[in-house]
């Protein structure tokens, strides 16, 4: 790098990316078309659950959210509840 300066690292990937283009326009050009007695129309499909059983088993009840809201409203009184447990 020292003889081709710093400019050199942004040469290198200026170029990979230069040549991915070309590779993708060419793919373009030679690709055949699809035929028209194939093609479909569109039709979306619903989206993937977001979660699965498993997460709502693991999931906190409400009994701790509720816990753990009354912990963090009052931190004083757990350090003193947490001194006498010692």
């Amino acid at each position: 790098m020292t003889e081709l300066g710093e400019a050199s690292l942004f040469m290198v990937t200026a170029t990979a990316h230069i040549i991915l283009i070309l590779f993708a326009l060419l793919r373009l050009k030679t690709a055949p078309a699809v035929a028209p007695d194939e093609k479909v129309s569109f039709q979306s499909i619903p989206l993937a659950r977001v979660s699965t059983p498993e997460t709502a088993a693991l999931s906190a009840d409400q009994d701790e959210l509720t816990a753990d809201r009354s912990q963090a409203a009052n931190p004083i009184d757990n350090k003193q509840m947490n001194q006498g447990t010692d």
